[in-house]
C-alpha cells in the first residue's frame, strides 16, 4: 500500500553516534528493547536499531531548525493511497475480483461456515502452487490484486 522512506541519517542528530551502537531514544533513532528474558538478547543485544522514516521538509521536528511541526511521511511509490494489491492494477484483474451479479462491482468475496464474514475469493482457473500446507488446511489459494496469496 505504501513504502515509507527511511530516514537519511541512522545516527544520533546530538552527537552522530549509530542508532545501533545505542540503546538511547535520541530522534532519529527510536530502539526497540529487547526483555531480559529473551532469547534474542544474547544474539542482539539490549535492543534492536529502529530508525524513525524520513518526513517530508519543514514537517515533524527536524534536526536543523528543532521546531515541532506536524509530521508527514513520504509515500515512493505514489502519492495516492494504492489499492492495487487489493483491487488489481489492470482491467483484468480488476474484472476477475469484481462481483458482478449484482452490478455493484464490490470485492468478490467466499463465504464459508467458518468464516462467515468472507475471504477473499479463490483461484479456481490459475493453475499455480501457493505453497500451502494441504495437510494443515484445507482452505486454497486466495486472488488479490491479481496475484494469489
Amino acid at each position: 500500500m505504501s513504502l515509507t522512506v527511511q530516514a537519511t541519517s541512522n545516527t544520533r542528530f546530538s552527537d552522530s553516534l549509530r542508532c545501533l551502537s545505542s540503546c538511547s531514544f535520541e530522534p532519529p533513532c527510536y530502539p526497540i528493547r529487547v526483555p531480559d528474558d529473551d532469547h534474542l538478547r544474547e544474539e542482539r543485544g539490549s535492543c534492536l536499531e529502529f530508525v524513525r522514516s524520513a518526513a517530508i521538509c519543514l514537517s515533524g521536528e527536524t534536526s536543523f531548525l528543532h521546531l515541532p511541526y506536524r509530521r508527514e511521511q513520504i509515500n515512493q511509490l505514489t502519492s495516492f493511497f494504492d489499492g492495487s494489491n487489493i483491487y488489481g492494477s489492470t482491467v483484468q484483474d480488476a474484472w476477475d475480483l469484481r462481483e458482478r451479479s449484482t452490478g455493484k462491482g464490490l470485492l468478490r468475496i467466499h463465504n464459508t461456515p467458518q468464516f462467515p464474514k468472507g475471504l477473499l475469493p479463490f483461484s479456481t482457473d490459475t493453475p499455480v502452487d501457493c505453497q500451502r500446507d494441504r495437510q494443515a488446511s484445507q482452505i486454497g489459494c486466495f486472488l488479490a490484486g491479481g496475484k494469489l496469496t
